[in-house]
């Protein structure tokens, strides 16, 4: 795949499922083999994740449905892995799980024009960035649902489900010294696991782990 004038972009994964091979990943091109008329902000650059489909005997971009993912402000969002969910009595697979982060957005509030400066509250231009787990159909490429746990150095790295297709696990990094919701940081850079029920992406439980040292997970393969 060629980005439009060498745009950045990054793989994370690819899987053959369905007869089609699904390739994740994240870059700045606004082209529309990575969905990119899907773009909010088409004035800035910065890495949006994306699913789409290719062709196993050719490598052509298919022309199933495709995914653009993004936030609300122009910020990164980075995908770090897919697990795919059991495929039924058919063999056809109808979930696929997607992990990874959004980075934190701030404006700065001083540069506004001043008719917003005076009518707009500088919270309304912020974002706080953290880790996201989503459930995407593959037929219709859509989220189903997603979860984010909220923090500016959380990132979801790896996923697995269960053979029934019950539940998932989800596992990432936690940094400098901070801690998710509820949880205590153990010093320095930990890990977390969650498990969700598939069924609407309830948490049911979670955990993090470490020491007064750095942890870290491995990019691929962290979980199964």
């Amino acid at each position: 795949l060629i980005t439009t004038n060498f745009q950045m972009l990054r793989a994370a994964a690819m899987v053959y499922v369905n007869d089609k091979l699904l390739l994740a990943g994240s870059t700045y091109d606004f082209g529309e083999q990575f969905a990119g008329e899907d773009r909010i902000h088409q004035d800035f650059q910065d890495y949006d994740g994306f699913l789409v489909k290719l062709d196993p005997e050719t490598g052509a971009i298919s022309d199933s449905p495709k995914l653009r993912i993004q936030s609300k402000y122009e910020t990164d969002d980075i995908i770090h892995g897919i697990c795919l969910h059991p495929a039924d009595n058919d063999g056809h697979v109808k979930f696929v799980y997607v992990v990874g982060y959004n980075a934190t957005h701030n404006l700065d509030y001083d540069a506004l024009p001043p008719k917003d400066y005076k009518t707009v509250a500088p919270q309304a231009f912020q974002e706080e960035g953290g880790a996201f787990v989503m459930q995407v159909d593959l037929d219709s490429m859509t989220v189903v649902w997603e979860d984010k746990i909220v923090g500016s150095t959380i990132e979801a790295i790896d996923c697995a489900v269960t053979d029934d297709g019950e539940n998932l696990y989800v596992v990432g990094h936690v940094g400098d010294d901070q801690a998710l919701p509820d949880k205590e940081s153990k010093g320095g850079d930990d890990v977390w696991i969650r498990m969700y029920n598939t069924l609407g992406g309830i948490p049911q439980w979670g955990h993090q782990l470490g020491s007064d040292k750095d942890e870290e997970l491995a990019r691929g393969g962290a979980i199964v």
